[in-house]
Protein backbone atom coordinates (compact mmCIF):
# COMPACT_ATOMS: atom_id res chain seq x y z
CA UNK A 1 0.00 0.00 0.00
CA UNK A 2 1.41 3.68 -1.02
CA UNK A 3 2.30 5.86 1.93
CA UNK A 4 3.74 9.27 2.59
CA UNK A 5 5.96 10.02 5.42
CA UNK A 6 7.16 13.04 6.69
CA UNK A 7 8.86 14.47 9.89
CA UNK A 8 7.73 16.60 13.01
CA UNK A 9 9.75 19.22 13.87
CA UNK A 10 11.35 20.83 17.36
CA UNK A 11 7.69 23.03 17.05
CA UNK A 12 5.93 19.70 16.70
CA UNK A 13 4.37 20.81 13.15
CA UNK A 14 3.62 17.69 11.11
CA UNK A 15 5.71 18.31 7.93
CA UNK A 16 5.25 16.16 4.75
CA UNK A 17 7.01 16.36 1.30
CA UNK A 18 4.96 16.92 -1.67
CA UNK A 19 6.86 16.33 -4.96
CA UNK A 20 6.19 18.55 -7.97
CA UNK A 21 5.94 17.59 -11.67
CA UNK A 22 9.56 18.20 -12.56
CA UNK A 23 11.11 17.32 -9.49
CA UNK A 24 11.17 20.16 -7.52
CA UNK A 25 10.13 18.79 -3.60
CA UNK A 26 7.83 21.28 -1.43
CA UNK A 27 8.04 20.65 2.48
CA UNK A 28 3.98 21.51 2.85
CA UNK A 29 2.92 21.69 6.76
CA UNK A 30 -0.42 19.25 7.56
CA UNK A 31 -2.81 21.60 8.75
CA UNK A 32 -5.62 19.38 9.63
CA UNK A 33 -7.94 22.71 10.30
CA UNK A 34 -7.45 23.71 6.33
CA UNK A 35 -9.97 21.11 4.20
CA UNK A 36 -7.96 21.94 1.02
CA UNK A 37 -6.02 20.21 -1.21
CA UNK A 38 -2.54 22.23 -1.10
CA UNK A 39 -1.91 26.06 -0.65
CA UNK A 40 1.62 26.74 -2.06
CA UNK A 41 3.35 30.06 -1.73
CA UNK A 42 2.81 32.93 -4.75
CA UNK A 43 7.03 32.41 -4.86
CA UNK A 44 6.82 28.75 -5.81
CA UNK A 45 4.06 29.36 -8.18
CA UNK A 46 5.95 32.22 -10.02
CA UNK A 47 8.93 29.65 -10.24
CA UNK A 48 7.15 26.94 -12.20
CA UNK A 49 4.81 29.33 -14.52
CA UNK A 50 1.94 27.46 -13.21
CA UNK A 51 -0.90 29.64 -14.72
CA UNK A 52 -3.90 30.78 -12.34
CA UNK A 53 -7.26 29.29 -13.14
CA UNK A 54 -9.54 30.83 -10.95
CA UNK A 55 -9.83 33.18 -7.80
CA UNK A 56 -12.26 31.96 -4.87
CA UNK A 57 -12.74 33.50 -1.34
CA UNK A 58 -12.52 31.48 1.98
CA UNK A 59 -12.57 31.54 5.38
CA UNK A 60 -9.79 30.91 8.08
CA UNK A 61 -10.63 28.57 10.93
CA UNK A 62 -9.90 32.18 12.68
CA UNK A 63 -12.83 33.90 11.14
CA UNK A 64 -11.01 35.75 8.61
CA UNK A 65 -11.96 35.81 5.45
CA UNK A 66 -9.38 34.98 2.12
CA UNK A 67 -9.27 36.04 -1.50
CA UNK A 68 -7.06 33.68 -3.41
CA UNK A 69 -5.80 32.89 -6.44
CA UNK A 70 -6.33 28.91 -7.77
CA UNK A 71 -3.97 27.01 -9.62
CA UNK A 72 -3.41 23.46 -11.15
CA UNK A 73 -0.43 21.46 -10.01
CA UNK A 74 0.66 18.16 -10.80
CA UNK A 75 2.14 16.23 -8.14
CA UNK A 76 3.26 12.70 -6.99
CA UNK A 77 1.19 11.47 -3.96
CA UNK A 78 0.73 8.02 -2.96
CA UNK A 79 2.40 6.47 -5.86
CA UNK A 80 0.66 8.45 -8.13
CA UNK A 81 0.89 11.21 -10.52
CA UNK A 82 -1.93 13.43 -10.45
CA UNK A 83 -3.14 17.08 -11.00
CA UNK A 84 -4.64 18.83 -8.16
CA UNK A 85 -6.05 22.05 -7.21
CA UNK A 86 -3.51 24.28 -4.95
CA UNK A 87 -4.56 27.87 -3.41
CA UNK A 88 -1.96 30.49 -3.98
CA UNK A 89 -0.79 31.81 -0.87
CA UNK A 90 1.23 34.81 0.25
CA UNK A 91 2.87 33.40 3.02
CA UNK A 92 5.99 31.03 3.05
CA UNK A 93 4.53 27.71 4.11
CA UNK A 94 3.31 25.30 1.96
CA UNK A 95 -0.13 23.83 3.84
CA UNK A 96 -1.30 20.31 3.07
CA UNK A 97 -4.80 19.93 3.97
CA UNK A 98 -7.50 17.20 4.41
CA UNK A 99 -8.59 16.53 1.68
CA UNK A 100 -4.98 14.84 0.69
CA UNK A 101 -4.85 13.22 3.88
CA UNK A 102 -7.75 11.59 3.17
CA UNK A 103 -6.86 9.80 0.38
CA UNK A 104 -9.82 11.22 -1.87
CA UNK A 105 -7.63 14.49 -3.49
CA UNK A 106 -9.61 15.11 -6.98
CA UNK A 107 -7.65 14.73 -10.08
CA UNK A 108 -8.46 17.19 -12.84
Amino acid sequence: MPRESGSVTDAREARVPVKLAGGEVIECLVDTGFNGQLMIPREVIHRLHLPVIGHEDFETAGGHLLSADIVLVEIEWLAERRVVEAIVSEEADALLGTRMIEGDAVDY
